[in-house]
């Protein structure tokens, strides 16, 4: 799954003097602002940093229930590679699993736009399964 991941997200390294990361502002919870918040992604000040993309935490409520699942999110990236939205194109069918997903996507560092642009959209499958690999 981690592997998949990062051959999704592509590899980076981190500059050897890399400032600490910005605080960056949360997407607004209102759609009308969202075009002029997705906007001012493009310009605010970032640090590229290398690729982190942990694989999202299994949440006991759906271990409890034997749920599992594919989720497949989309990721908003800006041109430093930080995830700056995720959301849901295809949920898993639980809730629980679908919000993990989402959570952890929020925390993950990305390749940088490969065409140089100011922002990108991905899309990433995320597996949760409670059957022993094997």
């Amino acid at each position: 799954m981690i592997a998949a991941l990062l051959l999704a997200l592509g590899t980076a390294t981190a500059p050897a003097d890399a400032a600490a990361p910005v605080a960056l502002a949360p997407p607004p919870a209102d759609r009308g602002q969202y075009a002029a918040w997705s906007e001012s992604v493009a310009t605010e000040a970032c640090t590229p940093g290398p690729v982190h993309t942990p694989a999202p935490a299994y949440p006991y409520t759906a271990m409890r229930n034997d749920a599992s699942g594919r989720v497949v999110l989309g990721l908003f990236i800006n041109r430093c590679g930080d995830v700056r939205d995720a959301w849901v194109m295809e949920s898993s069918g639980s809730r629980d699993i679908d919000r993990a997903a989402v959570r952890a996507a929020l925390k993950w560092k990305a390749s940088p736009p490969a065409d140089g642009a100011a922002t990108a959209t991905a899309r990433v499958a995320i597996d949760f399964d409670l059957a022993p690999e094997g």
